[in-house]
């Protein structure tokens, strides 16, 4: 433990003697690398690539995919267990099931498109509607998944 915290010492020594050589400034054991962070974060912003706000709920997604897949898994079983004695009642579960897994497919899929494409344009229209001069301040409160 002593020792883990000598390297961790030895490391912050060199950072500040580095912020020290190239003239930034080192507080709470950071270099300049701090202004070469925030360099790369607005050169990001100015890009233009679109943001990646993650899913919205990754629990209940995979969960969707999850609930299609046995639903499939389960019709298939059932058919292929009765298609010889009962080939009619047999092949019209399965379909019941197949439609009933592509909803739960097609409820996954909506939602990573949601998450990840649909609420660009949303953002985008909402911004503009509040035609914005640049001096305002605004405060963003309750954004993200919570």
């Amino acid at each position: 433990m002593a020792a883990r915290q000598e390297a961790v010492g030895k490391k912050s020594d060199a950072k500040q003697s580095d912020a020290r050589k190239s003239g930034g400034k080192a507080r709470d054991g950071k270099s300049g690398a701090a202004s070469a962070s925030a360099a790369s974060v607005s050169a990001k912003a100015a890009d233009n690539s679109p943001a990646d706000y993650g899913l919205d709920s990754p629990f209940v997604i995979k969960s969707m995919y999850s609930r299609g897949a046995w639903t499939f898994a389960l019709g298939f079983a059932l058919w292929f267990m009765n298609r010889e004695q009962y080939p009619g009642p047999a092949a019209a579960l399965l379909v019941a099931l197949a439609l009933i897994a592509a909803v739960f497919v097609w409820a996954g899929y909506f939602m990573t498109w949601s998450s990840r494409k649909g609420k660009l344009p949303l953002r985008d229209q909402l911004v503009a509607m509040l035609a914005m001069n640049g001096d305002e301040k605004v405060l963003d409160a309750g954004c993200g998944r919570g």
